[in-house]
């Protein structure tokens, strides 16, 4: 069975890779107390030229809000900076799509206000920036906010809405 570990170093990446993982997902490190950041690009530029297992780079710009409220909503402003993050990334030409190399994030759309399928492809829009099916939204979910009711969306539209998160890759 296929083991990605969670690492939070280059050095970590390597350790973890000489001892059977089949892939590892880079974090920023000192990041694992808040779930995982962008690490800086030295972190790959350390590793390059010795891993040898599918790299994918963490893609979330902060961690949980200190004030309580929900974790994984960003702002348009941080959107462009994950989005940037991507850009930055693969102008180093260290990732290897053949290998696996790409990039994982975590995203929640929260329901209400306004968000409609078309919000959600144009955010995951933005992450389309590498490789068809490098990059990867898991923990991704759609809420609602008690002010806005999940009902309020269609459920065409809120199965669209789905196809676009999870383990699929967003393209």
């Amino acid at each position: 069975m296929p083991l990605e570990v969670a690492v939070f170093s280059g050095e970590s990446a390597l350790k973890a890779q000489s001892q059977g993982a089949s892939r590892v997902e880079l974090n920023a490190p000192g990041s694992y107390h808040v779930g995982g950041t962008t690490p800086p690009i030295a972190e790959l530029k350390r590793i390059a030229a010795k891993v040898t297992i599918p790299v994918r780079i963490m893609i979330r710009p902060r961690g949980a809000p200190g004030d309580g409220s929900p974790d994984f909503v960003y702002t348009p402003k941080e959107v462009a900076a994950m989005a940037q993050s991507i850009r930055d990334f693969k102008a180093t030409g260290l990732l290897n799509p053949f290998r696996g190399d790409g990039f994982a994030g975590r995203i929640q759309f929260v329901l209400g206000g306004g968000l409609r399928a078309s919000n959600v492809e144009r955010v995951a829009g933005r992450f389309s920036t590498y490789e068809k099916g490098s990059v990867w939204m898991h923990t991704a979910a759609l809420s609602s906010r008690p002010d806005h009711p999940a009902e309020e969306i269609d459920s065409n539209e809120l199965v669209g809405m789905l196809a676009s998160l999870g383990s699929v890759p967003v393209r």
